[in-house]
């Protein structure tokens, strides 16, 4: 998206209606940016009844019309404050196909995956597959009792055409450090453009993960922020981030996804890892609300209030992946048919 503005093919600032037109309610008032960094106001689909089951949504195929159609019947947030919302990420998907006339699993491979070296990334449209060797996906049903042997079930097959441009991308831990390295270096964007994806709007999650900017979101780390995104689709779930030039990079790729409380001490154990990687020393939870996640508590991030496991379970259950969440390739055994 960025580099359609920096070819003067677009405007961050216009309406996602001017190339859109009835596309989406108030679609006229709604801009690129809002989109982009989740202040524009829409409801995101994957919220409606429709998906509450990932073993019947996954063998179906869906219209990105069709998913903004079932976003709109839900009530919808504030316009102006943060709500992840994969609707917007489906809007952006038909714009960039609208700008440039092409799919946008082919925009996608010649503006972001050739020139990072991405060789083993890939948006598919309804191939319930995934390519090469791979982790097994596994989800926890809802209401489930993750403590009882078989409650996880293996769900590494499903038609991706509910995701297409909000989680769809099929990539790998190495591919994904290798688009780290490749946009914050300045090869795939200007460096202005790369300020404004880092400025960011506080969001619910803070100061864990205190902003999101335009398609990215920063992780509040004991020794300062880094950029990056977190990712989760039925199966899997990745959190990616780099520092301020791409030089250091690291993903961390599970392949579980669970909404229950207990997945906090999970979910705390990716960003202990990340912060044991960038600041060379355990991770702690901010004591309170702090700007980048500076302040320390000496207690173990499992003992603090459940109001933290839930800030950080949202981040499974709201942010379905910013573009890029991974069905992780090359990570381990080849698939087989699993269901």
């Amino acid at each position: 998206m960025l580099q359609l503005v920096q070819e003067g093919r677009l405007s961050l600032d216009e309406p996602i209606g001017k190339r859109l037109p009835g596309q989406i309610h108030d679609g006229d008032q709604i801009t690129v940016r809002e989109l982009l960094n989740h202040t524009g106001g829409l409801a995101s689909y994957d919220r409606a009844a429709e998906f509450a089951d990932p073993e019947q949504y996954g063998k179906r195929t869906y219209t990105p019309q069709r998913l903004i159609d079932e976003a709109e019947r839900l009530p919808q947030p504030e316009r102006g404050r943060f709500a992840y919302s994969n609707t917007g990420y489906i809007l952006l998907g038909l714009l960039v196909e609208k700008v440039t006339g092409h799919e946008l699993s082919a925009e996608l491979d010649q503006r972001i995956f050739r020139p990072a070296g991405m060789t083993r990334s890939y948006l598919p449209k309804t191939w319930d597959g995934i390519r090469g060797p791979h982790a097994t996906g596994y989800h926890l049903p809802t209401g489930a009792d993750p403590t009882r042997p078989g409650s996880l079930r293996p769900i590494t097959r499903l038609n991706p055409s509910f995701a297409w441009a909000a989680y769809g991308v099929v990539s790998d831990a190495r591919d994904l450090n290798r688009f780290y390295r490749a946009l914050f270096g300045g090869r795939l964007v200007s460096q202005n453009s790369l300020a404004q994806m880092r400025t960011g709007v506080s969001t619910p999650q803070a100061p864990v993960f205190p902003r999101y900017g335009l398609g990215l979101e920063s992780v509040g780390l004991t020794c300062g922020e880094m950029w990056g995104a977190t990712g989760s689709i039925p199966g899997y779930q990745t959190f990616s981030f780099a520092d301020a030039t791409g030089g250091r990079r690291m993903t961390v790729s599970v392949n579980v996804q669970r909404n229950d409380p207990a997945v906090a001490h999970m979910l705390l154990a990716a960003v202990d890892a990340l912060n044991r990687y960038f600041c060379e020393e355990p991770y702690t939870l901010p004591g309170g609300a702090s700007k980048a996640g500076t302040t320390r508590v000496p207690s173990k991030p499992w003992d603090e209030p459940r109001t933290w496991q839930e800030a950080l379970i949202s981040i499974i259950t709201v942010n379905r992946g910013p573009g890029r969440p991974v069905r992780p390739a090359g990570t381990s055994r080849p698939a087989g048919r699993r269901r």
